[in-house]
């Protein structure tokens, strides 16, 4: 091979090794978001909807449990 198809070869490779590796970032980022984000956030998230979700509809299902054993 000649030095010009040896040096094209090789940065086709190098820029397929930049592109892993540029994946292989990202997609640890993306575990490390998701990661802090079950931790973090979800349990906000609960939290939160516990707090702010209506009474009634948490009775819902009891209330038609006893209306059902009534009938």
């Amino acid at each position: 091979m000649s030095a010009a198809s040896w040096q094209a070869c090789l940065g086709s490779q190098c820029q397929s090794r930049q592109l892993i590796e540029g994946w292989n970032e990202w997609h640890a980022l993306k575990q490390f978001v998701m990661k802090k984000t079950r931790e973090y956030l979800l349990p906000q998230l609960d939290a939160h909807r516990a707090a702010t979700s209506k009474p009634e509809k948490a009775e819902a299902p009891e209330q038609d449990r006893m209306e059902r054993r009534l009938r």
